[in-house]
């Protein structure tokens, strides 16, 4: 049912804001991906019993791997992620069309540009081996969830979660909206015949006709979600809404919801400090690094995905005008990722970093280089880099790595280097496209990941150091924990996280020599 009125209507509630603290230092993670390594010759046997109990069942939600419990409706109850029906596309204002050939002129998610699952990439990335499949038919993904297509995502994105960094989020990177065409302009049905009633489940509202709870705190229904904001008498005439705003604009609620992206700054062996495009005031190459594609090979960290924000109609005690049902407001930022975001799109923020990634020598007029240096009443006078290396690590070419809001807007944003720049800098695409690549993601992450959410024919799609080990190991040990036992590592005993990550490295080999078998 896509009519929303509150964070309470969502599926099972999400676990987020705490840190997985099973495996705390470098050496040890080193050790048991050595480990896991050392073991997937000697697992290679057991491996395709492994992607066997995968594919055994159309159900998509299997746990094998969990002993007793697999297939255990007390403990396999959370749905693995499927692509939405065209008609909840159209539902919420996004285009299915399939129009255009460029980033500029494509106009919906069936259109070559936005690269959508189910229609384009079934194997190369975000797949890791050639025969590996990022998508397959599942005939139970309707079944499970009307507004669901019969096209489960086995690509499974790991990042970390914008407020506190923890590496717990899991997204599906379903297509690329490349320019603002791909929200509609106006609904198909039209006006006045436009019907915001409340349909009795599982019918669907009117095309473009998403009922969402006021912005004013009360719970009362204002106007339905009007995709581009477009003027309508329709609105003018809604009891309560007196002639007022339009209804909530999808553009403007999904622009809400940041997937920060770092695009690798190399280019022909040199490092460059400015995107190309309207990024870097029309920088062309080979003053800049492109920024027309997020693929994974082109990221120098993982993602960090911004679902910390509130529900529009106030029921977590923060809306947009400061009053919430209960009087108190603690985070004042509009609507909620799991409420108000029906499709769990995101808009891709762009950061990059302004000087070269030196950690040890200090460099004259710049706070962002050279060892961590502090003024006689302790705050960080240069070494602005170092510091947030010291706590995060670095990424692929030598900078920290960013894994919260804080370590961007404060450890990075608030200093500044030689040329008076910040030491990092973040931005978004043009919205006509004319940059060339995804200004905005149809990627939701997955609610709970926990119970049969991560299936054992999905994997994991991350950044990786040249030698094949991930950079950040937690994000792969807690996909493999989710994947086997249902659980974070964190919740698990030792012997089991032990058992996950070995059997997940088993299931690696199998699919490094046999494809994921479709479900349909």
């Amino acid at each position: 049912m896509i009519l929303n009125f509150g964070c309470a209507s969502r599926l099972h509630p999400r676990t987020v804001g705490r840190k997985d603290t099973a495996m705390k230092n470098e050496r040890k993670h080193a050790w048991l991906f050595v480990q896991m390594l050392a073991v997937a010759a000697l697992l290679f046997m057991a491996a395709p019993r492994l992607l066997a109990q995968a594919t055994g069942s159309t159900s998509g939600g299997g746990s094998g791997g969990r002993g007793n419990n697999s297939n255990n409706p007390a403990t396999n109850y959370n749905p693995p992620p499927c692509d939405f029906q065209d008609v909840f596309y159209n539902n919420v204002g996004i285009s299915t069309r399939n129009v255009g050939t460029t980033a500029e002129t494509a106009e919906g998610v069936d259109s070559v540009p936005a690269q959508r699952f189910g229609l384009f990439r079934q194997t190369g990335p975000p797949a890791i081996f050639p025969s590996q499949r990022n998508w397959v038919t599942d005939n139970t993904c309707a079944t499970r969830d009307g507004t669901r297509k019969n096209v489960r995502i086995l690509a499974t994105t790991g990042g970390y979660i914008d407020s506190d960094g923890s590496p717990t989020d899991f997204i599906s990177i379903i297509a690329f909206l490349t320019n603002q065409n791909f929200f509609e302009s106006n609904y198909v049905n039209g006006d006045p015949a436009f019907d915001c009633s409340v349909p009795t489940p599982p019918a669907l509202p009117t095309s473009g006709c998403v009922v969402i709870s006021s912005a004013q705190g009360d719970g009362s229904v204002n106007a339905g979600l009007n995709a581009r904001n477009t003027p309508s008498s329709f609105y003018n005439n809604l009891s309560g809404n007196s002639g007022g705003a339009q209804g909530d604009d999808m553009q403007d609620i999904v622009s809400n919801f940041e997937a920060y992206a770092a695009i690798r700054q190399t280019v022909n062996g040199k490092l460059t400090f400015t995107p190309c495009g309207s990024m870097g005031n029309g920088a062309t190459p080979p003053n800049c690094f492109p920024v027309t594609s997020v693929a994974t090979p082109v990221l120098s960290q993982d993602w960090r995905f911004a679902t910390n924000r509130n529900a529009v109609d106030g029921s977590d005690n923060n809306v947009v005008t400061g009053s919430g049902i209960t009087g108190t407001t603690t985070f004042n930022a509009p609507y909620g990722y799991f409420c108000d975001d029906l499709l769990g799109m995101w808009i891709v923020t762009y950061f990059w970093f302004t000087e070269p990634p030196n950690l040890t020598t200090a460099v004259a007029g710049s706070q962002c280089q050279g060892p961590a240096v502090f003024n006689s009443s302790g705050m960080l006078v240069s070494g602005a880099y170092a510091v947030l290396a010291a706590k995060n690590g670095v990424n692929l070419e030598g900078w920290p790595i960013v894994k919260s809001g804080d370590d961007l807007n404060i450890a990075l944003e608030g200093f500044t280097g030689v040329n008076g720049q910040q030491c990092g800098e973040e931005g978004n695409e043009a919205v006509d496209g004319s940059d060339g690549g995804a200004v905005w993601l149809i990627c939701p992450a997955i609610p709970d990941p926990t119970n049969g959410a991560i299936t054992l024919d999905a994997f994991i799609d991350q950044v990786h150091k040249p030698n094949g080990f991930p950079l950040d190991s937690t994000l792969t040990e807690n996909f493999y924990c989710l994947q086997f036992f249902g659980q974070f590592c964190r919740n698990l005993m030792a012997a089991q996280v032990n058992s996950a990550q070995t059997s997940g490295a088993a299931a690696q080999t199998a699919a490094a020599s046999a494809p994921a078998a479709s479900t349909n």
